[in-house]
């Protein structure tokens, strides 16, 4: 599946790049998180803020998101040229809707494997995943760990039947772990883990298994555009590709130097803490895959 994937999305990439000169002056693109403006958003917040997006002739606007779902839902609803959102997401989208009109198209791959991971307390005694049968999961309905953990179920041998989700909204899930209102969450390894810490769990009390620990090999998030920009505006998807690049490069090598960007639109964020999630966010960016074959391959 995913030599397969990789050769579909090179191919696209590789077409929106062989237009080297910049987009038409001031294009505008309205860009979406995924999530909150937190560490990761230092990725895309400092190609803005070097000029390198307005070098290409953009005028970009970046706004937080609620979700991958959402992001991957405002890019087909027209509403944003582009957007940052799991891969899977954007997957269940158009298996979902064949027949929509507009259909978001992945063209820059920045998270190479999923973030996603299983969260539970040590003091649970769990010694594998597979423990987690007979017990309760939560999530978000639109976490993308919880849409993929069937993939984990299949990887390990695991009866679906045997797992009772809750859901909850994403403020409340690592609370909801801490309590012992459930016995496993799923989430992104630099969200719930630090999230678990903020509310006073000790990092040596969690257990984390990472979805590429559990025999689940997925690409995590990546840059997502509507197909009326790509064909109306390659030389504005090619630029985009190119500014985002070049200032993704330079958050990876120092990213101590770039989080006060996040701090800078939300300043209740504490930088230490947003500079730890950025350091874990850049683990499934600075991979082998991307340092043989080159960022976003």
């Amino acid at each position: 599946m995913k030599l397969s994937f990789i050769a579909t999305l090179g191919t696209l990439a590789a077409s929106l790049l062989i237009a080297a000169a910049p987009a038409s002056a001031q294009t505008k693109i309205k860009f979406t998180l995924d999530w909150r403006f937190e560490g990761p958003a230092a990725l895309f917040l400092n190609s803005l803020s070097k000029g390198y997006f307005k070098a290409e002739g953009l005028d970009v606007t970046i706004d937080s998101g609620t979700g991958s779902g959402a992001a991957v839902n405002r890019v087909a609803s027209g509403a944003y040229d582009m957007g940052f959102a799991d891969i899977s997401a954007l997957i269940e989208f158009l298996g979902n809707n064949p027949g929509a009109a507009v259909k978001p198209a992945a063209v820059y791959m920045v998270y190479e494997t999923t973030p996603a991971a299983v969260f539970t307390l040590k003091k649970s005694g769990f010694k594998s995943v597979k423990d987690l049968e007979g017990k309760s999961m939560g999530a978000p309905v639109f976490d993308a760990g919880r849409k993929a953990f069937p993939m984990v179920l299949r990887a390990n041998r695991m009866d679906a039947s045997k797992i009772t989700w809750k859901t909850m909204d994403p403020p409340l899930r690592e609370t909801m772990l801490q309590r012992g209102d459930v016995d496993g969450i799923t989430g992104f390894t630099f969200t719930s883990l630090i999230g678990l810490i903020a509310r006073g769990v000790k990092e040596e009390d969690v257990q984390m298994w990472k979805y590429s620990d559990l025999g689940v090999q997925l690409y995590g998030n990546a840059v997502i555009v509507s197909p009326k920009m790509i064909q109306e505006n390659p030389k504005a998807v090619a630029g985009f590709v190119r500014a985002l690049n070049k200032g993704l490069l330079e958050v990876v090598a120092k990213p101590e130097e770039y989080i006060k960007l996040v701090k800078e639109r939300d300043p209740l964020v504490v930088e230490a803490t947003e500079l730890r999630k950025l350091k874990m966010a850049i683990e499934f960016i600075d991979t082998p895959v991307q340092r043989a074959s080159g960022m976003g391959a």
